[in-house]
């Protein structure tokens, strides 16, 4: 489909909701989340693992999966992530899909899986920051998530104003 024949809003969209869910996937499987400093090595840990040095060795590097072991929260925390990835995936796949046959339906959809998807991770976020931001400090993927977040849900407010207009 020639480019002069999609709308502004998807020419917005899109950008958005690409360059949103590749900054989240990256941040989805990093464990660079929180950042714990302790003698003689640092440690960190994200969704899905905690990795550190140990005293005797602090240039080595162990990982451990989160396991049986964690709270309740992070439990939460990675259900809402895993949420927030389904939506992003239908909200990106509908997207491409309004680029050869714009339908208020298909646009509504990805609007909705959109925003959700924005919601569910900055939901997921805040709760992660506000039960672990006292053990150390936040971590780059902890922000590029964040980023993430507000460009996927800004997409699907973009493709809202698209269904509107549809």
């Amino acid at each position: 489909m020639p480019m002069e024949n999609i709308s502004l809003e998807l020419k917005l969209s899109l950008p958005c909701l690409l360059i949103g869910s590749a900054l989240f996937l990256i941040s989805f499987a990093e464990p660079h989340w929180l950042k714990i400093d302790v003698p003689l090595a640092t440690a960190y840990m994200g969704l899905w693992k905690r990795c550190g040095g140990t005293a005797e060795f602090p240039e080595m590097e162990i990982c451990s999966k989160c396991g049986s072991d964690q709270s309740g929260w992070l439990t939460g925390v990675q259900v809402l992530e895993c949420i927030c990835l389904s939506a992003m995936v239908a909200a990106v796949a509908l997207t491409f899909r309004l680029l050869f046959k714009q339908e208020k339906m298909f646009s509504l959809l990805a609007s909705a899986a959109g925003i959700s998807s924005g919601l569910l991770g900055l939901t997921g976020a805040i709760v992660f920051a506000s039960e672990e931001s006292e053990d150390g400090s936040l971590g780059w993927a902890f922000y590029l998530n964040i980023v993430g977040d507000l460009l996927i849900g800004a997409g699907g407010g973009v493709l809202m104003v698209h269904a509107h207009r549809v």
